[in-house]
């Protein structure tokens, strides 16, 4: 059935295709948090562990979010294959972490909390776009830009963890 909740078709597609950018950038990045979360050794390791931790369980939460307001909206939330979620995403980087990942010595903890930060900045800059997007005159999806605005202060926040991590 067609959702009857005040949209117009085109609207709701509109939306839908900009909360997919979402999900898939979100994917990546939950991917990679876990690859954080598994791989950091050093100094840092248990204040990292925890943080990669409940970011890639927010995370999780942020994709599901999506992923329903995109079934409310009355669209699939994938499309394709998954390697379409890597064409999507706006963190173009499928390859995370270096092959020599058993090899990691004290001190590569800051090269994975880089990687972590710079998705967590990615993820930031676009969701400022899209919220701009869904809130413009051409979609006027308040409800999906409140969800983006919610993640937005996430990401915000979780920047600022990381580079505190970085600076001491």
């Amino acid at each position: 059935m067609t959702p009857d909740i005040g949209m117009t078709q085109v609207a709701r597609n509109a939306s839908c295709s900009v909360l997919r950018d979402t999900l898939a950038t979100l994917m990546v990045a939950s991917v990679h948090t876990r690859q954080a979360h598994w791989s950091t050794t050093g100094p840092n390791f248990a204040g990292l562990h925890a943080l990669y931790g409940s970011q890639y369980e927010e995370i999780d939460r942020e994709i599901d979010l999506i992923a329903e307001r995109i079934r409310a909206l009355g669209d699939q939330p994938l499309r394709g294959p998954i390697q379409s979620l890597l064409d999507e995403s706006e963190i173009k980087d499928g390859t995370f972490l270096p092959a020599s990942i058993g090899n990691i010595k004290h001190g590569d903890w800051t090269d994975i909390a880089r990687r972590i930060l710079a998705d967590n900045e990615k993820i930031s800059k676009c969701l400022r776009e899209y919220i701009e997007e869904l809130e413009g005159k051409a979609i006027e999806d308040c409800a999906s830009a409140q969800i983006l605005l919610d993640m937005l202060i996430h990401h915000d926040k979780q920047c600022w963890l990381l580079r505190s991590h970085l600076e001491g």
